[in-house]
């Protein structure tokens, strides 16, 4: 569960301040896809960061999963972001020098703990995409749905209980990008993982629990989705 109690974030505090957000309250339940919408400008980035324990607020409550984010370190940020949170970019973020299998492996390394098998994990993600065909190839030789499919079984790798992804379908094509919703919907319902998509893409939001909704540093809508 995430609840964020008047996040208030503030850029440039002792030149020219820049209030990125200005008072959001939001609650995300645990296993909710929500689409996380708004203009440039409106605060989505910046509220996807804090989301992503990348970013802490200036004044306010932001608990993930009841940790309190705010009285963390840098050093407690990091390792909490690599235990809780997985991340999706829109652009892959793929190592090119890695194979498929290596860019999966790779969030478990960075943890420095070795309680699960990850051979055994990396390869239940594989065929959880259908890339276990694909394992020893390198990121220029896939597809861009493959490598959004090996971005996102990167970011299941360590298990969180959080996926930010930051719109997950804007580098594809239609076809690819069907797959990778249905994918990710498939996760949240299946495997009960909480997604956070910022996205322009009306395709993401019909398949979303919620669509939130940002103006000028606000959440001015949160919505249920009735239909997926």
């Amino acid at each position: 569960m995430i609840e964020l109690k008047n996040v208030v974030k503030t850029y440039n505090e002792k030149t020219a301040p820049v209030q990125a957000l200005t008072g959001v309250n939001l609650t995300i339940e645990k296993a909710e896809l929500i689409a996380l919408m708004g203009s440039s400008g409106s605060g989505k980035t910046t509220l996807l960061n804090i989301l992503a324990a990348i970013d802490k607020p200036t004044s306010g409550e932001a608990l993930i999963d009841g940790a309190d984010i705010v009285a963390m370190t840098d050093a407690e940020l990091t390792q909490f972001r690599r235990k809780k949170i997985g991340i999706v970019f829109q652009f892959f973020n793929l190592m090119p020098t890695l194979s498929v299998y290596e860019n999966i492996a790779l969030p478990h390394l960075l943890l420095k703990e070795s309680k699960i098998d990850f051979d055994k994990r990396v390869k239940e993600l594989l065929e959880l995409v259908g890339l276990s065909h694909r394992a020893t190839h390198k990121p220029f030789e896939l597809s861009g749905g493959e490598m959004q499919r090996t971005a996102i079984a990167r970011a299941l790798m360590n298990n969180p209980e959080f996926i930010i992804a930051d719109e997950p379908t804007g580098n594809l094509d239609s076809k690819n990008a069907e797959q990778i919703l249905a994918l990710i919907r498939m996760l949240a319902t299946e495997q009960r993982k909480t997604f956070i998509i910022a996205t322009h893409s009306s395709d993401v939001a019909a398949i979303s629990d919620r669509v939130v909704r940002m103006l000028d540093g606000k959440v001015v809508e949160d919505e249920l989705v009735k239909t997926k």
